[in-house]
């Protein structure tokens, strides 16, 4: 599609859109854009919103630092929150216990109410892809258009990849992905059929396995779309995909 870029203005605030004491970056058009797309980043399982303007994170992902201004040039208004309120490393204000559980998709939810819109898009990185799909499993008329880059979709299956009970006592009050609740499992959620998700996965990902994409990409169906790159790793899609594609893909199915 074609879309006129504009300035933007970028701001960084506490306490901001109902989530009092949290921690938001926004990037947002000069001068608002009729129609245009609300957009949430939603980072990785150790990351925080500040992924998305941490200039230590150029020597990793040099593409990362342009997403939220080239959202934004693009007429959409962007915030990236964190997964929870930032604290101590362990315990009830470390945002790995909140990062991809219901009270997370609570706070998505407090996010829109605040802002006054119909629907949400989303932006995704690993564990952010995961939180995004419980939210449209929960809120599935509030869906936009989704977007994953190395998208976590299956928890049970992540976890038996990589083994880290820690953040499943701290997330989920278990200590094995079997005793995950049955709201932790939205690999085969009905209201995730139909809903517009694009993902970009590396084939030797360890991390997220690609059969999980597959999975999950199927099971969506046709408004699905799952981009393959040979190598890369985990988050290396962040380098590969083309954020033009995404902007196209959120104005289409996200406005």
């Amino acid at each position: 599609m074609s879309l006129r870029r504009t300035q933007f203005l970028v701001s960084k605030g506490t306490g901001r859109y109902g989530l009092t004491g949290e921690i938001d970056v926004t990037y947002e058009p000069r001068m608002p854009v009729a129609n245009a797309p609300v957009v949430i980043f939603l980072h990785g399982l150790l990351g925080t919103c500040d992924t998305y303007q941490d200039v230590g994170e150029q020597a990793v992902h040099p593409k990362l630092l342009l997403m939220g201004p080239l959202m934004a040039s693009y007429g959409c208004r962007v915030i990236g929150i964190d997964g929870g309120p930032r604290g101590a490393p362990s315990g009830p204000n470390n945002p790995l216990t909140h990062c991809g559980n219901p009270s997370h998709t609570a706070r998505i939810e407090t996010v829109r109410t605040s802002l006054g819109v119909s629907k949400l898009s989303f932006v995704g990185i690993s564990m952010g892809n995961y939180a995004a799909l419980q939210y449209a499993v929960n809120q599935p008329t509030r869906i936009g258009a989704l977007v994953g880059y190395s998208g976590l979709c299956d928890l049970v299956a992540f976890y038996n990849a990589n083994g880290n009970p820690g953040y499943l006592a701290d997330a989920w009050s278990v200590t094995a992905p079997a005793a995950l609740p049955a709201a932790a499992n939205i690999t085969a959620h009905a209201n995730l059929v139909g809903i517009p998700w694009m993902d970009y996965q590396c084939d030797d990902d360890a991390t997220v396995p690609l059969a999980t994409a597959q999975a999950m990409a199927a099971h969506i169906g046709s408004s699905a779309r799952l981009t393959r790159f040979a190598t890369g790793g985990h988050a290396g899609t962040l380098q590969q995909g083309e954020w033009e594609d995404v902007v196209s893909w959120i104005w289409d199915y996200g406005s």
